[in-house]
């Protein structure tokens, strides 16, 4: 058979894939890459059809113009990692029998090397969906949401380095500050800045903090104090942004791990207000 042959018989063997709730932290169902593995790699092994990552092509440059995998999002405290990665399918029957193809990489976490694999792992998820048409069962949330389900090192050792790149130091990004490294880093000055920014305006509950309770009113009148879009924005206005609103406060209510413990909650009163 071809290449594009063993294609169609690897599409046959996958079928419709089930979303389950994987994490506690999150309150949606949602599939992960090894889902599509279960079956996408005994296809390949009975096909005979290798998969490989051959190029990684970092998109983004600094102010010299090298190129660089990986560079901090101060607005948001996020390490962004961007790339176009170039895959190549082989017949194994034939070695000229192959196919390349470039996709865009792009992820972000709160450490640099969580990053690269977020990117990598959301890449090509997406890839296979679309590669060979698999059938997910609808909307696909997590396209919307922190990416905890595709993180290595998920709960207590994840914890554990997240303080642990807190309390040390590193350059700024260059070129040569690739994720994989997994080098802890402390946030460049600007960062830091926002940090202890946003840690300064974190409001005490509106009439709130007595009874531990928000009403509709007071949490709309919490002001979101991160971010890019909604840095200064009350969330009673950012609910009127209509679906892109909800997600966003969808967002701070379950995905923000800040210190503004008063957006959290105020977010979930007016998610489960509009329910």
């Amino acid at each position: 058979m071809t290449l594009q042959e063993k294609f169609v018989e690897i599409r046959k063997a996958i079928p419709a894939l089930v979303k389950r709730r994987y994490n506690e932290n999150v309150d949606y169902d949602f599939l992960k890459i090894d889902d599509i593995y279960r079956f996408l790699t005994p296809a390949m092994n009975e096909f005979g059809v290798n998969f490989d990552i051959v190029d990684e092509t970092a998109t983004n440059t600094d102010e010299n113009g090298n190129q660089v995998f990986v560079r901090y999002i101060s607005g948001v405290n996020y390490w962004l990692y961007e790339a176009d990665l170039k895959l190549l399918w082989t017949n194994v029957e034939d070695s000229q029998d192959f196919k390349e193809i470039k996709i865009h990489a792009i992820g972000t976490n709160e450490m640099p090397d969580k990053a690269k694999g977020s990117a990598f792992t959301y890449a090509l998820k997406y890839y296979f969906f679309n590669k060979f048409t698999i059938d997910q069962g609808g909307d696909d949330p997590d396209m919307q949401q922190e990416n905890y389900d595709e993180q290595e090192g998920d709960g207590a050792n994840y914890e554990d380095k997240k303080e642990e790149a807190a309390k040390t130091q590193a350059p700024p990004p260059s070129r040569n500050i690739k994720p994989e490294s997994g080098t802890p880093v402390q946030l460049p000055e600007n960062a830091r800045k926002a940090q202890q920014e946003e840690k300064r305006t974190v409001q005490p509950t509106p009439d709130a903090s007595a009874s531990g309770m928000f009403t509709v009113e007071d949490a709309k009148k919490v002001v979101c104090n991160f971010g890019v879009a909604n840095r200064g924005r009350t969330l009673g206005e950012i609910a009127l942004d209509g679906a892109k609103g909800i997600d966003d406060l969808q967002w701070m209510a379950y995905k923000y791990k800040g210190p503004n413990d008063t957006v959290r909650q105020a977010a979930r009163v007016l998610l489960k207000a509009a329910s």
